[in-house]
C-alpha cells in the first residue's frame, strides 16, 4: 500500500481583500455591467457613501468605477440602447 501525505501550507492571499492591497484601477481585475443609466447607480452608490470615480472612456462611454466590500472593482457602462429587462420571467412578475 503507497503512504499518503497531506501538506498544509500558508500563503500569501493571491486575492487581497483591501482596495490599498490591489494592483489598482486598471490593473487589477474588474466586473463589468452595462447599464441603462448611471444615475440611479450614483444616486445609490452616494447614498450608502461608497467611493466611486466617473470617468468618460475614448469610446465616449460614461462609467463608474468603486470597489465592492471585498475590494473587487466594479465597472458600471452606461449604455443607453440597451434593452432593459422588463419582467421577472419566473414569478412573472415587473422588474422593480
Amino acid at each position: 500500500m503507497r503512504e499518503q501525505q497531506v501538506h498544509i501550507l500558508e500563503l500569501p492571499n493571491p486575492d487581497p481583500n483591501s482596495v490599498e492591497a490591489r494592483l489598482g484601477h486598471g490593473n487589477d481585475c474588474r466586473t463589468a455591467y452595462s447599464v441603462k443609466s448611471l444615475v440611479p447607480v450614483v444616486q445609490a452608490l452616494e447614498q450608502e457613501g461608497v467611493k466611486y470615480r466617473r470617468e468618460v472612456l475614448v469610446t465616449r462611454e460614461s462609467v463608474v468605477f468603486f470597489y465592492d466590500p471585498d475590494a473587487n472593482e466594479l465597472m458600471f457602462v452606461e449604455d443607453g440602447d440597451i434593452q432593459v429587462i422588463q419582467e421577472d420571467m419566473i414569478n412573472m412578475a415587473p422588474m422593480v
